[in-house]
């Protein structure tokens, strides 16, 4: 049995008829009084029971109270005997008092008021007594309090999902698509495309560069989920005591310094995708937890005894050998196996050398643009380092050195003494060449450049003019071949 006292200014929505403006006239008529259809009882200025209506008598008699009587709750007495002070209250108070019970035999929300009756000089004569019952508008209120509750739910999920895509969007990757006419990468997108429909979890393996980001976009896109964003994690990048409430969510003051309650990721990828990069990071821990998603799709919040359900698709990649951890005991058996019935192996960049200048090509592109500079394309003799080179960071390490070319560059076309010197430190055979030329280069460009500014008198725009450069990027290449000692013109 529950009850709650409602005060009267705050009854929430009542009949028409107001059981309570009854007065002693209306109740010395029984038939009028009877023609009421709640449960009206009259009282004295003692509490006691002097008349009820027919729908009252009823009420008493199934409460086993008589007229007579005192009494201080008809609804109380008849739940479970217990004693409550709403009637002894309103004729104390000389105001209306309200009492909601809910009945669990009958399973029912009762409202019991009590308006007293005073006189002239304000003395309490009795009171009126009503009963009504509120089932029906205490599951309307229920219902409406559910759906607010579902809408502050579904606020705060978008909050959080836009402060995600906020932060994914200011860290997005200039290159979006995969690139590449090679065998094997045509092969892995074969893969996907097989793999993307089963709404299986899948495990990306794979060297660091190899895009694996890219693919598990690509998985997603393919999928049945695609209408809704894929939630990314870099769990290297997480500190290890922040790990859990990162992935899982905190509730305020789970920890010191939780502040607010915090939607973790699995909340946010719900009926979608989460990308978990380097999941060989986390520790033995949160795999025991991530082992229970993906079996039974349920966790717990940091700091809640509450059992959230998710239904989301898991897409991990590593650049680790998940196989040796295992054996190293540094990854769960369990876990391993559950990934590795659909894994798909990224292929480095050194095994798909036919698509090195196509991706050169296209991150120049971008980030000429990027930059606002002017870059025409590149020279074959840079075509022919960027070959021969074993691409050890594949393909994010190439992006890093078009960047740079673009960026510190002093001509529109990337030369070779634009790219990094990691790129010269090929095959010792091949090294002393590539270093004679790179010098014979260097002061070829370097006596180009001083015989313009000679000739022009020291008038640099007029030199660039000459040389066919705009002036910032004539001082850049005077910076980069050193030539400063030499112009003290």
């Amino acid at each position: 049995m529950q009850e709650s006292f409602v005060s009267s200014t705050n009854l929430g929505p009542q009949p028409s008829f107001q059981p309570w403006m009854v007065n002693t006239e209306i109740a010395d008529c029984q038939a009028a009084f009877d023609s009421v259809p709640y449960p009206l009882v009259l009282l004295d200025a003692d509490a006691r029971i002097v008349r009820a209506n027919r729908a009252g008598v009823a009420l008493l008699s199934a409460a086993a109270i008589s007229i007579g009587e005192q009494c201080s709750s008809i609804l109380r007495s008849q739940a479970n005997g217990a004693e409550s002070s709403s009637i002894l209250a309103a004729l104390k108070s000389k105001q209306i008092k309200a009492m909601e019970i809910y009945d669990a035999q009958a399973q029912r929300w009762m409202l019991e008021v009590v308006n007293p009756i005073l006189d002239e000089a304000q003395n309490v004569n009795g009171a009126v007594l009503s009963v009504e019952d509120i089932t029906e508008r205490k599951t309307q209120q229920e219902s409406l309090r559910q759906a607010l509750a579902e809408v502050d739910k579904l606020k705060e999920r978008l909050r959080a999902e836009t402060d995600y895509l906020r932060a994914d969007f200011k860290i997005a990757h200039p290159q979006k698509a995969i690139l590449g006419q090679s065998e094997a990468v045509r092969k892995a997108l074969h893969q996907v495309e097989q793999v993307a429909p089963t709404d299986a979890n899948v495990l990306l393996c794979g060297e660091t560069g190899t895009g694996k980001e890219l693919f598990a976009e690509a998985l997603h896109s393919l999928s049945s989920r695609k209408d809704r964003h894929i939630v990314k994690v870099n769990c290297a990048a997480l500190p290890q005591p922040l790990v859990e409430s990162e992935l899982f969510g905190r509730e305020k003051g789970a920890y010191t310094g939780a502040l607010a309650r915090q939607e973790g990721r699995f909340e946010l990828a719900d009926n979608s995708s989460i990308f978990l990069d380097e999941i060989g990071e986390l520790s033995l821990e949160i795999q025991a937890k991530l082992l229970r998603v993906l079996q039974e799709g349920q966790f717990e919040r940091l700091g809640s005894p509450r059992t959230m359900k998710v239904n989301v698709r898991l897409i991990a990649a590593t650049n680790r050998d998940l196989a040796d951890e295992v054996r190293k005991g540094r990854f769960r058996q369990d876990l391993y196996y559950r990934f590795n019935v659909l894994s798909l192996t990224m292929p480095p960049l050194r095994q798909r050398s036919e698509d090195i200048q196509l991706l050169a090509t296209h991150f120049a592109k971008v980030y000429s643009t990027k930059c606002k500079r002017r870059i025409e394309g590149i020279s074959p003799e840079a075509r022919s380092l960027l070959r021969t080179y074993d691409w050890p960071g594949n393909v994010r390490e190439l992006e890093n050195a078009i960047e740079r070319a673009v960026v510190l560059g002093g001509v529109e076309m990337i030369v070779p003494e634009d790219l990094p010197e990691s790129l010269f430190e090929t095959r010792e055979s091949a090294g002393a060449l590539t270093v004679t030329y790179q010098e014979a280069l260097k002061r070829a460009k370097s006596a180009i450049v001083v015989n313009a500014i000679k000739e022009t008198n020291g008038n640099y725009i007029e030199a660039a003019r000459k040389l066919g450069l705009h002036p910032n990027n004539l001082h850049r290449l005077i910076r980069n071949l050193d030539l400063k000692s030499k112009l003290r013109i």
